[in-house]
């Protein structure tokens, strides 16, 4: 298996979902509510629960479908805010996903066309 996140377009789900859901129902909901085609092997996407105690994260290489699950010891997940005619996900460097993964806040400025006027 070759985990290497750079290689991924990389997602984070704002909305919490039911951790009991394994590959196939997460990589349903990454198809049918994003447009993400997880085994298109282009694609990561992160999962985070209601608590936000556990983040799961889904992708496909050449070998197959893969996931991720991650506890942190001690705290929790960011929480995420977003706009209301925001998309349901978020895009994510590396950098970002890795700090994600470690319980770190995570921050991303958002731009939108106007900004320019």
């Amino acid at each position: 298996m070759n985990l290497d996140p750079a290689a991924y377009r990389i997602t984070v789900v704002l909305a919490p979902v039911d951790m009991r859901s394994g590959y196939s129902r997460l990589s349903s909901i990454a198809a049918i509510c994003l447009g993400i085609n997880v085994d298109n092997g282009q694609d990561m996407v992160v999962f985070i629960s209601t608590r936000r105690s556990i983040c799961k994260v889904v992708w496909s290489d050449s070998k197959g479908p893969a996931m991720l699950t991650r506890r942190l010891h001690q705290g929790r997940f960011s929480k995420f805010l977003a706009r209301i005619d925001d998309s349901e996900g978020l895009s994510v460097s590396v950098k970002e996903f890795n700090a994600l993964l470690d319980g770190e806040p995570l921050f991303v400025q958002r731009t939108d066309i106007f900004s320019k006027f």
